[in-house]
């Protein structure tokens, strides 16, 4: 099934490159969960949804979108469930008809230890949304651990411009 998926999206791309393999292509995998109405095998009840679903994965083409891969999975996995299998050998039929090149995105649920060193091991770039939402130190500007060091800045020079207007109104209800 996933190779005839594959097919459409290889004529498109070969098409658009005269006949031969672009070079870098990203693979973006997501699961696709959707709501179903009744008992249909396979549906299941997830509690992360609040719902009775399918839970899919699919492979999708970064720069266009195109469908690569889609596998069906009962509603309750988790998921990242399966996307080792989906993904490994996703990636060697694209880096061998579709491009020198793969590099993976992937989202919040797809992080685990076993997964990113698979990608590590056959050398795939890759990257991941972190699921964490707290701070994380050294991430964007290095000096900014809890609050952009230039709002003193910019609060000195509001406090003067207010104190040469005499109306300290405004910069007290900021402050």
């Amino acid at each position: 099934q996933g190779r005839r998926v594959q097919d459409f999206a290889l004529r498109r791309f070969r098409a658009l490159r005269g006949g031969h393999r672009q070079r870098y292509l990203t693979v973006d995998v997501d699961s696709l969960p959707f709501e179903v109405h009744g008992h249909q095998p396979g549906s299941e009840h997830n509690g992360h949804y609040h719902a009775r679903i399918y839970h899919p994965i699919i492979a999708t083409t970064g720069e266009g979108g195109d469908l690569l891969d889609v596998r069906l999975r009962e509603g309750n996995v988790h998921t990242a469930d399966g996307a080792l299998d989906f993904v490994l050998p996703l990636l060697d039929r694209v880096e061998k008809v579709m491009c020198q090149v793969a590099s993976v995105r992937i989202d919040a649920g797809f992080p685990e230890e076993k997964f990113l060193s698979a990608l590590e091991e056959r050398s795939t770039a890759y990257v991941a949304r972190v699921k964490n939402k707290e701070v994380v130190i050294g991430f964007g500007h290095p000096v900014y651990t809890i609050a952009d060091p230039r709002n003193q800045i910019i609060k000195e020079v509001a406090r003067t411009l207010s104190k040469e207007s005499n109306d300290m109104a405004m910069f007290d209800i900021a402050d």
